[in-house]
């Protein structure tokens, strides 16, 4: 009996660790190795530890800077984008909203004068 409660603790514990929640408005980004491999969520996401990838949450309304034609920049992470306007390099950029696997972004309108 003792063995019992101590294995379903154990995968209790496990899975508390590698489960992550995101929202309707955010996306976890996944890099394998340094390397973009696209966007989970929103819902349940699991993140197993002994694996190469790393993960960084995103949400609509997060600031970040234009790099070039199809990249932007995010909290040090270089990230594949889209935009339906013209952007300067090194413009400051929010995250609009999310398509399979790229992240929308507009020009932001705190910097627009």
């Amino acid at each position: 009996m003792g063995l019992l409660i101590t294995i379903l603790v154990s995968l209790l514990i496990s899975f508390v660790l590698i489960t992550r929640i995101s929202s309707a408005h955010q996306r976890y980004v996944w890099f394998n190795i340094g390397k973009y491999q696209g966007l989970k969520g929103p819902g349940l996401v699991f993140k197993w530890p002994w694996s190469s990838v790393s993960w960084a949450r995103i949400g609509i309304g997060d600031q970040g800077e234009f790099v070039e034609d199809g990249l932007g920049k995010f909290d040090g992470l270089e990230i594949p984008i889209e935009s339906f306007k013209k952007i300067e390099k090194g413009s400051k950029i929010r995250i609009s909203g999310f398509t399979e696997n790229k992240v929308q972004v507009v020009p932001d309108p705190d910097q627009m004068q």
